[in-house]
Parts: structure tokens; sequence; C-alpha cells
């Protein structure tokens, strides 16, 4: 049997993380004069996104894993605008244009760094992520797995932070296995009520006879007046012998003998 190890993230840890993630894209967009009166970034559990409609583009790899995906394939020019189109004077000329442009560039990549060195990140593998392999890896920690959406200037960035990634920034105790004592299954169970069932035996009749039966007749039973009964259990399988008796104006049974699979 193969067994996951369960995380769950608290509401603290995803306000912590967050701040954080808010302070260095605070931090980023001062330093490189993206001018913008919004900034949200959403933290949630990955259970609680739809993965498949974000297109992973890149991917971290060290020791953990961190994914990024953004929306059209033209960022670079709405961090321009948000850079050279307000605060500035306008940009002219080829050689500005393709200069501001290239800062544009930069200051994406920039970003990227800077949110991915957050959880220690410095080598990238850029690439298309496929769906099924970040549902494989979301898999391995159930809910443990992130989302962090930031969003300011008409842009949309995502990023997929894994177990390992989420505990480097905001580290958490991790609760010990309990040991759990024995337990007596007959003294945890033993006041619980069992329904038990004698059989008396079967008689075969055909049809005919069965249409003709009136008060009085007898159906002669399989079984000898001195062969004991069969006491089972719920589940119908024999556990007892008995012979039939009465008891206080009741009818009853006396056990003469247990099965062997009941003694055990």
């Amino acid at each position: 049997m193969s067994v996951r190890e369960y995380v769950f993230h608290s509401t603290s840890t995803l306000t912590l993380l967050r701040e954080k993630i808010e302070e260095a894209v605070g931090e980023w967009q001062a330093d490189w004069g993206v001018h913008t009166t919004s900034l949200d970034i959403e933290v949630i559990r990955s259970w609680e996104e739809d993965l498949a409609k974000i297109h992973w583009q890149q991917e971290y790899l060290r020791e953990h894993s961190l994914w990024f995906g953004w929306s059209g394939a033209h960022v670079d020019e709405l961090i321009w605008r948000a850079m050279f189109s307000s605060g500035h004077a306008p940009v002219k000329g080829y050689a500005e244009k393709t200069v501001s442009a290239s800062a544009a560039r930069r200051a994406w990549e920039e970003l990227l760094a800077r949110v991915s060195g957050l959880f220690g990140f410095v080598q990238t593998d850029k690439s298309d992520m496929c769906d099924s392999l970040i549902e494989k890896e979301c898999s391995r920690y159930a809910s443990g797995f992130i989302v962090v959406h930031i969003r300011f200037a008409d842009i949309a960035l995502s990023c997929l932070l894994d177990v390992d990634a989420v505990l480097k920034l905001c580290p958490m105790n991790r609760l010990k296995d309990a040991v759990l004592p024995p337990v007596a299954i007959g003294t945890l169970f033993k006041s619980e009520p069992v329904s038990l069932h004698v059989e008396l035996g079967n008689a075969q009749v055909d049809i005919v006879n069965l249409l003709e039966l009136r008060i009085g007749d007898v159906l002669r039973l399989e079984k000898k007046a001195d062969d004991p009964l069969h006491i089972c259990g719920p589940d119908g399988s024999a556990m007892l012998l008995g012979h039939l008796g009465s008891r206080q104006g009741n009818m009853a049974i006396e056990v003469t003998d247990v099965y062997q699979s009941m003694g055990q």
C-alpha cells in the first residue's frame, strides 16, 4: 500500500506568504519604475484552483520545484506600458524604443528572478509544462501545493509552489507520527448488541402440494428431532450448535457446541 504525506497549509501561512511576495514585488516595481496603482496578490491552495486553465511556461528546478505561468505572449509590451507610458517623456526613435523594449524584457526577467529567489531558486529550465505532470506532482502532497496570482497593470502572473518551496519561506512544525496503543477488539465491542438466528431446518414440497396445504397439515423437515440446530451470526454463518427448549415461557436454545473457527 502506498502512503502519501498530507500537508495542509493554514490561513496564517497563506497570509504570511502573500505578505512576503507582495513586499518583493513592491520593491521590484520601485526599482524598475513600474507605475501602477493596483497590485493584487492572491495565495490559495492548489485544490481550490483549476490548474489546467493556466499555461505553465517556465519551470525552476533545484531542490524543489516552482512553475510560472502567464497569459498571452505580449507581457513585454504590458511591462513596457507600465514603465514608460506614465511619468516618463514619450519614447521616440528606433534606438530609444529598442532600448526601452529591452529594459521591459529585462524587468520581466528580473520579476521572475526575484519571486523565485524568495524560495531559493537560482537556476532555471524553461519549458512548456504539460498538465499531466502538474497534476502528478500536486497529487504527491494532496493540497500541499500553493498557487500564487500576481496581478498588476493588466498583467497576470501565476506561480505554483511545491511543499518544500512553501516551507522554505514559511517554516512550520511538522506533526510527529502518533503512536497508537494496541486496542483489544473484544473489549472495544463487548457491549455492542449482535443479532443471532436459529435454523430449524428445510422442507421441500412441490407446487401441487403447496397449493393444497391446509390448517393442521404437517411439513416434515430434513433434520431429525434430536439433531442439534445451527445458531447463525449476523452474516449468516453458523457459529454455535444447540437444542431447542423453553425458558420462562419463551422458546430457548441450549448451546451444546461451538464451531472451531468461533473458538479461535
